[in-house]
């Protein structure tokens, strides 16, 4: 025999139970749509250069991490191959579409021919007018073709490790603030790689 309250029991458990699997349905949406929106902003293919062979491996932290603002880049250029790393602050929907927008426009500035640090400046200033509140770590390296010089310019990001020939390691610690804080970023620094040398971002 059902009382009153047991029926009110149970069409609150029901109630319960239809908000929870409408929460995950669209958790799971948001998460494939996000993802996929990712994975659409990373570039399809690698460049072949005779200055330089380039390797990438993207591997989300986990499964609830998976979606965000990781980004590479990598692109050749009249004065070399820019190569570029870069996290835009967050886990959601909103930070893989502003890694987006400064992805494309990484690519923009590296084919206009702008040095390592202008096309952070440039990225900062385009951050603070259209995303304000977003920050991005990026870290930019320009392979010269003409030489045997790598420029650095590290926006916040992890440094980079170089190995050379040798088998001799060091990082480049050398960085400026943070994209989307609107502050000046300082020169790329200039660093001499002999050939066969190795660079991990």
């Amino acid at each position: 025999v059902t009382t009153l309250d047991d029926e009110q029991l149970l069409t609150q458990l029901t109630q319960a139970s239809a908000l929870a699997l409408e929460a995950l349905r669209s958790y799971s949406e948001e998460h494939a749509l996000a993802l996929t929106l990712q994975r659409s902003f990373l570039p399809e293919r690698l460049p072949e250069t005779a200055r330089a062979d380039l390797a990438v491996r993207y591997l989300p932290a986990s499964e609830r991490t998976e979606i965000g603002g990781d980004f590479y880049e990598a692109i050749s250029t009249a004065d070399g191959l820019v190569v570029a790393v870069g996290d835009v602050a967050g886990h959601s929907l909103d930070a893989a579409m502003v890694m987006g927008q400064v992805r494309h426009a990484l690519r923009a500035y590296a084919v206009e021919g702008h040095a390592p640090e202008a096309i952070l400046d440039r990225l900062d200033h385009l951050i603070t007018s259209v995303a304000p509140g977003a920050t991005v770590t990026l870290c930019v390296l320009l392979i010269e073709f003409d030489t045997h010089v790598v420029q650095v310019a590290n926006a916040g990001h992890l440094p980079p490790l170089l190995r050379s020939p040798d088998g001799t390691t060091r990082y480049v610690r050398e960085h400026g603030p943070l994209l989307g804080l609107g502050l000046p970023h300082p020169p790329a620094r200039r660093v001499t790689m002999a050939p066969g040398s190795l660079v991990v971002l």
